[in-house]
């Protein structure tokens, strides 16, 4: 498999929102399992492995699951090629990563970003854009009133 194979899990659904971007919190860096992951060897690895997770979640967007087609796992040679790091490693970090509940990994090896739906509340985003759509339609029509 090669980082084509990857880049296909974009958009898998036409329901789907592309993402163009993903969010992460502020204050990440005082957060205590990213502190755990920075003082661990090789710490800086680890915390590019989270981002690189985050970003395959957000290329498939599909609640925070990251894997090749819904029925089949990311594989751990594919991941390892495209970090461009040991298999054992990458195997290592992940192990770490859902012992300190960053991700976990259902029956079928499929992984999954545990605060996904915290950190990613598009329909907040949303929400905010219609309320706000709303409030214009209101003045605007307010203004009209006013003026007749």
């Amino acid at each position: 498999m090669s980082l084509t194979t990857i880049e296909s899990c974009e958009g898998r659904d036409a329901d789907m929102k592309a993402l163009q971007w993903f969010q992460t919190k502020v204050g990440l860096f005082q957060d205590p399992r990213m502190m755990y992951l920075l003082s661990q060897p090789h710490g800086d690895s680890y915390f590019v492995i989270w981002f690189y997770l985050k970003d395959l979640a957000g290329m498939i967007n599909d609640d925070g699951y990251i894997y090749v087609s819904e029925g089949q796992a990311m594989p751990m040679e594919l991941l390892a090629r495209q970090l461009r790091r040991r298999k054992a490693f990458v195997e290592r970090v992940l192990d770490v990563f859902e012992q300190i509940d960053l991700i976990s990994r259902d029956e079928e090896g499929r992984i999954r970003l545990v605060d996904w739906e915290e950190l990613q509340d598009f329909d907040k985003d949303e929400r905010r854009r219609q309320q706000t759509r709303s409030r214009v339609a209101r003045f605007r029509q307010k203004q009209g009133e006013e003026a007749g």
